[in-house]
């Protein structure tokens, strides 16, 4: 009975499940503000019940992440097996033919479900999953380039529903965001390469590149689901959720060892994606989504305790002595 929990388990930790909750609150904000606009009561996002679009959403969501976490840890069996021999892989918890099935089977399923948004979100989805092919493979080895394609990554995964403008500085915002997560991971876990000056030089260019691409389509947004003018009071609910970011990874990070600090801050950064959510719902007065939003948050913090408990219950027992 041990045996098959361990290997659930192992899936579980394979796939980093905990860290998909980011990237699935993107798409149910994508989703729900598609769903506010009355100009896109056209797509099939706003044609299909609340409850389907959702669904749809979280399979596109997990399945991408999936594809890129198994993805990762099957290219990186070599260097996990020397550094970091606890990894589902190395530790044999999952098998590397299996974990290949795992990423194929993901990527299979994120397709799938964003065939029923429509061509344009499969289009998306599949551009998307190219660049997690090109992040693991190459981009990856070069902290400039494997930064900003993260980043551009959860700003892609905003525009898989809808690429109306009204999505456009949301996306802009959890792409930055978690390029400056994982910029600050990467530094805390000291990994190489490390980021040089050039490196951040180079990050900073592609980043104001690709802001300028996403700011510069929210230009043409009208009043009908997103304010024509964001005043400062508006904006007031994305710029707390980001002082409240800081100060709790500041609080959560300032007192625990740099590589459990990097794996907290990954974790809360990813988890922040949703707080950001909400709060753009807030700002709009779109206060049922921002509830559901509030309900994926909570619901992600249990899964993340859960799944963190059983693993080193399950995986790594504790030894009891007389």
């Amino acid at each position: 009975m041990a045996r098959p929990i361990a290997r659930i388990l192992g899936t579980l930790q394979l796939v980093r499940l905990s860290l998909a909750l980011g990237a699935i609150g993107e798409l149910w904000f994508a989703v729900l503000l598609a769903r506010a606009d009355p100009s896109a009561a056209a797509l099939p996002v706003s044609a299909m019940s609340l409850t389907e679009a959702l669904a749809v959403a979280t399979i596109v969501a997990a399945g991408l992440f999936a594809f890129g976490a198994s993805l990762n840890d099957v290219l990186d069996l070599r260097h996990d097996s020397a550094f970091s021999p606890d990894r589902p892989i190395p530790s044999g918890q999952i098998r590397t033919g299996q974990a290949v099935i795992v990423a194929m089977g993901s990527l299979m399923v994120a397709v799938s479900g964003a065939v029923l948004f429509g061509q344009s979100a499969l289009l998306t989805t599949v551009v998307i999953a190219a660049v997690i092919l090109f992040f693991n493979a190459a981009g990856k080895h070069f902290p400039a380039v494997g930064l900003l394609l993260v980043g551009v990554v959860h700003a892609g995964h905003m525009l898989i529903p809808d690429q109306s403008p009204a999505i456009m500085l949301p996306a802009w915002l959890a792409m930055v965001h978690m390029i400056v997560v994982r910029a600050i991971v990467h530094r805390l876990e000291d990994k190489r390469p490390a980021i040089s000056a050039q490196s951040i030089l180079a990050l900073m260019l592609g980043t104001a590149v690709a802001s300028g691409l996403l700011l510069s389509r929210s230009a043409g947004q009208d009043d009908r689901a997103w304010p024509a003018e964001l005043s400062f009071d508006r904006l007031l609910w994305p710029l707390a959720a980001v002082v409240l970011f800081v100060i709790v990874a500041w609080f959560k990070t300032r007192r625990v060892p740099p590589v459990a600090a990097a794996e907290k801050l990954l974790r809360y950064g990813s988890l922040w994606q949703v707080v950001y959510g909400i709060a753009w719902m807030a700002m709009l007065h779109e206060w049922g989504a921002a509830g559901l939003l509030a309900l994926l948050a909570g619901a992600g913090v249990l899964t993340m305790t859960i799944l963190r408990e059983a693993v080193s219950l399950v995986l790594r027992p504790p030894d009891y002595r007389p």
